[in-house]
C-alpha cells in the first residue's frame, strides 16, 4: 500500500484569501514602510532628546543645588535665648504683670457670670 503525501497547490491556497485581501496587504505594507522611512527622523530625535534630558537634568539640578549652597547667603542666623531666675528687666517685668492682672479680672468676670437656665426656660413658656 503506498501513501500519497499531500502537496498544497498554490493555486488552491490563493483561492482561500480573497484578491481585495491580498491587495490591502500589500498596500499596507508599501505605506508602513514609507511612513516609517519618513518619520524615521521623528523617532529618532525624540529618543536623542529623551537621553540628552535623562542625562543632562540630572546634572544641571547638581549644579544648580552646588551654585546655591556656594554662592548662597545665610537664611538667617539663629538666636539663643536662655532663660535666668534672676527675672525680667524692669520694663518686660511691668508689660508681663500688666497682662496678668488683665487676664485676671476678665477670668473674674466670666466666674461673676451664672447663667441661671431655669429663668432662661420660664421666660420662653408662654
Amino acid at each position: 500500500m503506498q501513501f500519497q503525501q499531500f502537496q498544497p497547490n498554490a493555486a488552491s491556497l490563493r483561492k482561500l484569501i480573497s484578491r481585495r485581501m491580498q491587495i490591502s496587504f500589500f498596500v499596507g505594507l508599501v505605506l508602513g514602510i514609507l511612513l516609517g522611512w519618513l518619520f524615521a527622523g521623528v523617532v529618532g530625535a525624540v529618543i536623542r532628546f529623551g537621553l540628552v534630558a535623562v542625562l543632562l537634568v540630572p546634572l544641571v539640578l547638581a549644579v544648580l543645588f552646588w551654585w546655591k549652597v556656594r554662592t548662597g547667603k545665610p537664611q538667617g542666623e539663629t538666636t539663643v535665648v536662655t532663660w535666668s531666675t534672676g527675672g525680667l528687666p524692669p520694663i518686660q517685668e511691668d508689660l508681663f504683670e500688666q497682662m496678668r492682672r488683665e487676664q485676671q479680672r476678665s477670668q473674674q468676670q466670666l466666674d461673676d457670670v451664672v447663667i441661671d437656665l431655669d429663668d432662661i426656660r420660664r421666660e420662653r413658656k408662654p
